[in-house]
């Protein structure tokens, strides 16, 4: 089973703009740019790739940074 970081980094570098690269420091919406429906995107992603059930929207939405929402995601779920 791939990690969080993998998996948040895999779907960000494939909707990121050519030339950034995806870092914990980054901001999902002002530096990446991601709405509503990146986000519900990324949500269906990580939840199809990890084998869970994000119920809780505040624990995608509720994260200003790639670190924080894979750190959220790990504690959570107790995940690596």
């Amino acid at each position: 089973m791939p990690t969080v970081q993998e998996t948040v980094f895999e779907y960000l570098n494939e909707i990121a703009e050519k030339g950034v690269t995806v870092t914990n420091d980054l901001k999902l919406i002002d530096d990446l740019g991601l709405d509503s429906l990146d986000v519900v995107e990324m949500t269906i992603h990580i939840e199809e790739k990890l084998g869970i059930t994000i119920d809780d929207d505040n624990a995608v939405t509720g994260s200003s940074t790639v670190g924080d929402l894979i750190e959220t995601i790990k504690t959570k779920f107790n995940l690596e």
